[in-house]
């Protein structure tokens, strides 16, 4: 039996955590635009908590907690704040 006042729920959701895509620009494009001066040019971008399937109406994300990993809040939800949404640019170029 539930305690008074938690509404014990069962949720489901799916989550792209982590995602990155890259291209390495051919050495003929290189070797036409730069000589051989540059030997390689790779460009990306990333991202963490990208995307978020749910329908958890008890706060931002059903992943996340105000108590961490503490036994004492485990599955408790008071509004914690969301996690980070993070896009990053990646530039590597090698000369």
């Amino acid at each position: 039996m539930p305690k008074p006042g938690y509404n014990p729920s069962v949720v489901s959701f799916l989550k792209l955590r982590e995602a990155a895509l890259y291209y390495r620009v051919p050495k003929s494009v290189l070797k036409s635009a730069f000589g051989n001066v540059v030997e390689g040019v790779r460009v990306g971008i990333s991202g963490n908590n990208v995307l978020r399937w749910t329908d958890y109406k008890a706060g931002y994300d059903p992943e996340n907690s105000n108590f961490g990993s503490a036994a004492l809040g485990s599955g408790v939800d008071i509004g914690s704040s969301p996690l980070v949404r993070r896009m990053m640019f990646h530039l590597s170029v090698d000369f």
